[in-house]
């Protein structure tokens, strides 16, 4: 059965509230519908899709956060940036450590990050031994090494840090997101907790069991300390026809997101708001009325897809260690 395209959908909408295009344009039909179908997604709670995210770790800093950089020649007192930055990526905060290196300590010394071990590394060509620590002035805060190294000591010139401590690793929910329903790591189920779990997580592993959502944004807990396939299935709303033209999703030959049964439920909704816009309250309640016929038999449709084999109810666990 063929998708109804927005031309289609344009002039059954005019037809329904006795308009004209002269009064009522394409555009304006359009964007009621973009409407009928944003109505629609909230009163029938979302639809359903699924998608892959990609997990980012996501770094805070601030302007008086200080560590140490040890060398068998040298040592120096560094910020690890010169500005304070909240939600940066792996590779903007090893710039920020870097720029601090170069400038306090030796323009030939660096610090990248590698995106395949989430790991930030520090260079300096002239050491044999490099050491991370804490800052000793009281006017710094001195607690936040772990947060980007892990660990203190190498013998080498190159020094890779453990998986950082604190690390808040998450992903941004795809467009449209509304609300989440299932959610896998590498296949395996994770279970939806309390945000403050993930807010300050001092664990990390390879088998995260708990998610949160906050901002449309998800985090895992224990924070993985690797990548792997993140599976979401959620509730979202429906991509909106763009302004109409010759192309692009604001084509006249565009198809509508819904699924096709239920595609007149936009129609019926923007032409009972084009009939209250002209004064017939009567026309206006009959399309409106037939629009929540089809938010009813979509509802329906999807219980009776779905049946719940199991209760739907979390048994929270607490996070223990085993040595």
């Amino acid at each position: 059965m063929a998708s109804i395209v927005l031309d289609d959908m344009i002039i059954a909408a005019r037809r329904m509230a006795r308009v004209k295009s002269s009064s009522h344009s394409n555009n304006t039909v359009g964007e009621l519908i973009n409407e009928g179908q944003r109505q629609f997604a909230i009163d029938v709670h979302g639809l359903w899709d699924e998608k892959y995210v990609q997990m980012v770790p996501k770094f805070n800093v601030d302007t008086n956060w200080y560590w140490r950089m040890i060398t068998d020649a040298a040592s120096a007192t560094l910020q690890f940036a010169t500005t304070a930055a909240y939600n940066v990526t792996g590779s903007t905060m090893a710039g920020y450590i870097s720029s601090c290196v170069q400038a306090g300590f030796d323009t030939d010394s660096s610090c990248t990050w590698d995106p395949s071990v989430w790991r930030f590394i520090l260079i300096c060509p002239t050491a044999t031994t490099l050491q991370v620590a804490v800052a000793t002035e009281t006017a710094y805060v001195k607690n936040q090494v772990d947060k980007f190294f892990g660990t203190d000591t190498q013998a080498t010139a190159s020094f890779m840090g453990a998986f950082p401590k604190d690390c808040t690793v998450r992903a941004s929910m795809p467009s449209g997101f509304m609300s989440m329903e299932h959610v896998e790591w590498d296949d395996d189920k994770v279970s939806p907790a309390p945000f403050e779990l993930t807010i300050s997580p001092d664990y990390s592993g390879t088998n995260p069991r708990y998610y949160s959502i906050n901002n449309k944004e998800i985090r895992l807990f224990p924070t993985p300390s690797s990548n792997r396939a993140l599976r979401v299935f959620y509730k979202k709303m429906p991509d909106d026809f763009g302004t109409a033209s010759a192309t692009g999703s604001g084509s006249m030959s565009a198809s509508c997101s819904l699924d096709r049964e239920f595609q007149y439920a936009p129609i019926y909704w923007g032409a009972a708001q084009m009939a209250d816009e002209n004064g017939e309250p009567d026309r206006a309640d009959r399309w409106l009325g037939r629009y929540q016929m089809e938010t009813r038999k979509y509802t329906a449709q999807r219980s009776n897809q779905n049946p719940q084999m199991f209760p739907g109810s979390y048994n929270f666990q607490i996070p223990e260690v085993k040595f």
